[in-house]
């Protein structure tokens, strides 16, 4: 009884590893997705992350001038440069967004 015991634990341990290891295996031929974006998706991509950065960037740059690592005056005048940033990124984000809303509105019609 004992070895028919460890053969069916062997073959549990079998399906096991099988089940968990499956999506990894399956995966593999897959391509990432990332690089399959057309141009358009590729520019609202790049214009999200420049946002992105900007916004962490001013978090950073207030919890530096919070922490007294960044003067007043450093800190007023880095404040204003990313806040131009971040509402340059945020204003070509919508212009993007309105853009491809008129181009399929157009493609509707």
């Amino acid at each position: 009884m004992s070895t028919l015991a460890l053969i069916l634990a062997a073959l549990l341990a079998f399906v096991c590893i099988l089940v968990v290891a499956w999506p990894m295996l399956r995966s593999q031929g897959s391509t990432d997705s990332i690089d399959q974006l057309d141009a358009v998706e590729r520019g609202r991509l790049e214009l999200l992350e420049a946002r992105d950065r900007t916004l962490v960037a001013l978090q950073e740059l207030e919890t530096d001038h919070r922490e007294g690592k960044v003067t007043d005056a450093d800190y007023r005048v880095l404040v204003g440069q990313l806040r131009v940033d971040a509402a340059q990124a945020l204003a070509a984000i919508d212009a993007a967004k309105q853009e491809a809303q008129a181009s399929a509105t157009q493609d509707d019609d």
